[in-house]
C-alpha cells in the first residue's frame, strides 16, 4: 500500500515536511510526496488539503482520501 501526500498549500504544510513526519513514526510505510507520486496504481491512500473534482480517477487503486486540516470546505 503507498500513500500520497499532495496537500498543495506549501505556505500551511509542505508535503515533504508531513512525509518526514510520518516516515519516523512509520519507517517501511511506502510514503510519497505529490512531486513524486511513481506508479498511480500503487497508490491506495491519498492526503490532501484541497481536493480537484475527478482527482481520485486518477488512481485505479485508491481506498481513502484524507482531508488534512480543519473544516470541508476546500473539499467540497
Amino acid at each position: 500500500m503507498a500513500m500520497l501526500i499532495d496537500i498543495k498549500n506549501p505556505d500551511w504544510l509542505r508535503d515533504e515536511d508531513l512525509r518526514a513526519q510520518l516516515v519516523a513514526l512509520y519507517p517501511q510505510g511506502d510514503i510519497r510526496c505529490g512531486c513524486a507520486p511513481g506508479k498511480l496504481d500503487e497508490i491506495e491512500m491519498l492526503t490532501v488539503s484541497s481536493y480537484y473534482a475527478g482527482e481520485a480517477l486518477k488512481y485505479p487503486n485508491l481506498k481513502l482520501v484524507q482531508k488534512t486540516g480543519a473544516g470541508v470546505n476546500n473539499i467540497l
